[in-house]
């Protein structure tokens, strides 16, 4: 911590090797100590306000509880443990990324956070050659209902991912029996397709029947995908104009659909205020990434999949939304993780 005053934070680019249980601290060494500002100059403080950390316990500050000045954290413990993730994820440590989206899991369930998390897990335990069969029993050990159809998208996942198509099949039909919206049904039939298709090619005996689609080359499975794809992707963008403006501007994003990050392209004839909003398919904004005067000509703006607070959102259809004075246009994107 030498380098950290007066304000100390946990940068983004590193990253949380595991999760560590504090319980079994021990108090006569140095390990005792939540917090230690090592080589603190005389009469100085540390800012530690952004930090979620336990301050129950004052005697476990070094070199004084009084050295730090603590405050409420600006997100949650949760989505500190995520954003660790997401740099593990970001430094292909993946064991750890694993292990922490577990622990969200775990131990935060009832949070949104959770529901950001548990999805990860399928593509994580892949990436480690982890026991599928240990996630499978994690996932079946959930019981909350706000994690209800987040469990099924990662059981189903988790099958997938680990060519048990049939199995698959199977649990992409109850999301499918109530899905969560228009676009989780969407997908659920891609996959489908995709693990029936899997299933037929491979000489597999085993083929269940409730799959809505049922292609048995891999031109019949492409012209499903495209189908869906377009559905999903279809342009239908709205301009209103005012009564004194009759100057059209263009706009578009690429790549569509993308993973992790689309840029929007757009022109303007002249000078003018720019507001570029992102929604969700419910309406509500997730984020701005312009509101600013623009010079006439083309400009590009990258979206990252980031909502306002900088978390990663979830697979689905989003909106972007260029205001000026005189109209504004909406089209449609997806974003695939």
């Amino acid at each position: 911590m030498y380098d950290c005053f007066p304000v100390f934070s946990n940068p983004t680019s590193i990253a949380l090797p595991n999760v560590r249980d504090d319980n079994g601290y021990n108090p006569s060494t140095f390990d005792k100590y939540l917090l230690a500002a090592v080589g603190l100059p005389q009469n100085q403080t540390v800012n530690v306000a952004s930090l979620a950390i336990d301050t129950s316990d004052n005697i476990r500050f070094y070199p004084s509880f009084s050295s730090f000045v603590f405050g409420e954290p600006q997100i949650s413990a949760a989505e500190l443990l995520f954003t660790c993730a997401l740099d593990s994820i970001y430094s292909q440590a993946y064991a750890s990324a694993y292990e922490i989206m577990k622990h969200i899991g775990n131990e935060y369930p009832d949070t949104p956070t959770a529901i950001k998390a548990i999805p990860y897990l399928p593509y994580l335990c892949k990436a480690i050659a982890g026991d599928p069969n240990n996630l499978f029993e994690y996932l079946s050990n959930i019981t909350e209902i706000n994690l209800k159809d987040i469990k099924l998208e990662a059981t189903s996942l988790l099958k997938l991912s680990h060519d048990q198509f049939a199995e698959a099949i199977s649990y992409l039909d109850q999301i499918l029996q109530d899905p969560p919206s228009d676009e989780k049904e969407l997908l659920a039939e891609l996959d489908q397709a995709f693990c029936y298709y899997k299933l037929v090619t491979s000489g597999s005996k085993n083929i269940p029947s409730q799959s809505k689609y049922k292609p048995r080359s891999l031109n019949e499975y492409m012209q499903i995908r495209n189908s869906i794809l377009n559905f999903l992707t279809k342009d239908d963008s709205m301009i209103e104009e005012t009564a004194s403006s009759n100057r059209a501007f263009t706009i578009h994003n690429y790549p569509n659909p993308f993973n992790p990050s689309t840029t929007i392209s757009f022109s303007i004839p002249f000078d003018m205020p720019c507001r570029l909003d992102i929604f969700n398919v419910r309406g509500q904004r997730v984020k701005t990434v312009l509101n600013d005067t623009r010079r006439a000509g083309t400009h590009s703006i990258i979206w990252n999949g980031t909502d306002e607070n900088g978390s990663s959102v979830s697979s689905g259809v989003y909106y972007y939304k260029l205001s000026t004075p005189d109209q504004s246009h909406v089209s449609k994107m997806l974003l695939m993780k």
